[in-house]
């Protein structure tokens, strides 16, 4: 839709407007707030009040906790999760991109990708699916799930190996990325916003959630399971049918549902 004012969003989504008209170019996210741009701030922390009023050119949907704190252009929602899906669909709405793929790079059959760089020397077994819309939903008042558009890429470095039938999905707003010699076996998904080192091997049906930080040197046994926001640093052992609920540090080796480390 392009550019529109933050009072025009306000009143379309019938949400309280504070501070001057600014102009909206796109969405952010909290974590990277850009000028022009349009976020969401949904649990109260006074570090998130700091943070947004260090931003004057942007605009944040703040829920009711923070009224009266926030001293740039903000509006109040409720649900500002919601408010913000709703926002990002109705006049930012995503668009599909054409992949670029590298030099050397192998594409087996039935692999679908899309808003996707794959660099140099990859290969993309069969049936692999790159660049799709994630799993994210906001609840709009009535409890019922309201999808969140996804606008990222996938951004996949040399020397990759993506297993057949696997999934890496484009991030909601920041790129997913994936290293140079990063190597997933076959059935492996990989969620919006995950960014994952060089040289990390991911066995077959493990499950990588969203946001989720994964260092370089890292092997991730079968059947592990990553909760979101997870961060695993460097040369990390995470051993089979291991749920990692908790940040692993640099060269740990964890086992369980309790992530129990082992020598």
């Amino acid at each position: 839709m392009g550019n529109v004012t933050s009072t025009s969003i306000a009143s379309a989504l019938n949400l309280k407007h504070y501070g001057d008209k600014l102009t909206i170019c796109g969405v952010c996210s909290l974590g990277y707030i850009q000028p022009g741009g349009m976020y969401f701030a949904e649990h109260f922390h006074e570090e998130t009040v700091e943070r947004i009023n260090n931003f004057e050119n942007s605009v944040a949907i703040v829920s009711q906790e923070y009224s009266g704190k926030i001293k740039t252009t903000h509006t109040v929602s409720q649900n500002p999760r919601y408010a913000f899906a709703k926002m990002f669909s109705v006049f930012f709405p995503p668009t599909d991109t054409q992949a670029v793929i590298g030099d050397g790079s192998v594409v087996e059959k039935g692999a679908v990708i899309k808003n996707a760089v794959i660099g140099r020397n990859c290969i993309i077994k069969a049936n692999a699916v790159i660049g799709s819309k994630g799993f994210s939903f906001a609840k709009d008042d009535h409890g019922r799930p309201f999808a969140m558009p996804h606008k990222g890429r996938v951004i996949i470095g040399d020397n990759c190996e993506i297993g057949a039938c696997t999934t890496i999905v484009r991030g909601v707003i920041e790129d997913t990325v994936l290293g140079d010699y990063v190597k997933l076996d076959d059935h492996v998904h990989v969620a919006h916003n995950c960014r994952i080192g060089d040289n990390t091997l991911i066995t077959a049906c493990a499950e990588i959630s969203g946001s989720v930080l994964i260092g370089r040197d890292v092997w991730i046994a079968p059947n592990v399971s990553v909760s979101g926001h997870i961060v695993i640093d460097d040369e990390a052992y995470i051993c089979i049918g291991t749920a990692v609920g908790k940040d692993i540090e640099k060269g740990q080796r964890v086992i369980g549902k309790t992530c129990r480390i082992i020598k």
